[in-house]
């Protein structure tokens, strides 16, 4: 008892021509008829795509069903408005399920950390605590499970000891995406040249010193850097992002200000 596709029954919403020489399956979009509600839930409106021709792909592309229509006859040349067929699905009906909202598809939610690297504990961000929530909010999407973001601060001191600094947390061990953050004490973020500053040449050095170390997805980073400058700060693009993956614990790394 093989299995088949999915049946229901749809309403017309418009007279079609019947094909004198075969019965034939018409691409149709279903919209619910809230008017007529069954039993099992809406009823249906079927409304054609257009053209039939084999050729013509986006009839076959915006198709949740193929209506199935008798072969004309001389007493039925049309298949008039109002009258009810069967409809093969091609697709669930309702919102389109993605891999993020897929039981059986979906990963589980990721484990993250975030981390604050600074050259000395005075120099601790109190924008953290937003940060992290800024990130759990992004990665969430439209996903019904909310990744977990752990939050800490780095000493250090020499810039080209950062990942050394890292693994010695183990942290990699532990997450599935890391995020490298830097942030300029007050004093310089208040400058109206801030890229002058000497933070922002350390920043260039933490950058360097990571790039280093981890196998780099540079066209990434890019699209990163462009869509924070289209997002209200031109100056932005200015500051290095590095976007890679540890080779060992295979953790996703992301480096940024």
């Amino acid at each position: 008892n093989a299995h088949v596709h999915v049946e229901i029954q749809a309403t017309l919403a418009q007279t079609l021509k019947l094909d004198p020489e075969r019965p034939e399956y018409h691409r149709v979009q279903l919209i619910p008829n809230p008017n007529s509600p069954t039993r099992d839930g809406p009823s249906w409106k079927a409304i054609s795509t257009g053209t039939q021709r084999s050729s013509r792909l986006a009839s076959l592309r915006d198709a949740d069903g193929l209506l199935v229509l008798p072969q004309a006859t001389s007493q039925q040349p049309m298949a008039k408005e109002g009258e009810v067929y069967t409809v093969l699905l091609l697709r669930p009906l309702g919102p389109q399920p993605t891999v993020a909202t897929s039981r059986h598809l979906a990963p589980p939610a990721w484990r993250v950390a975030l981390c604050h690297v600074t050259r000395s504990t005075e120099e601790s961000s109190h924008l953290l605590p937003i940060w992290t929530q800024e990130a759990q909010d992004a990665l969430t999407g439209s996903s019904p499970e909310r990744p977990e973001v752990t939050a800490q601060t780095r000493v250090v001191q020499d810039p080209a000891s950062l990942w050394t600094e890292v693994q010695q947390t183990q942290i990699t061990t532990k997450v599935d995406l890391l995020i490298l953050v830097t942030h300029p004490p007050l004093p310089q973020l208040s400058s109206s040249n801030s890229t002058s500053t000497p933070f922002f040449q350390r920043h260039c050095e933490l950058g360097q010193a990571l790039r280093s170390q981890l196998q780099v997805a540079d066209a990434l980073a890019q699209q990163m850097r462009r869509g924070a400058a289209t997002d209200g700060d031109p100056t932005a693009a200015l500051w290095d992002v590095v976007v890679g993956q540890d080779q060992k614990s295979k953790t996703l790394v992301v480096f940024l200000s």
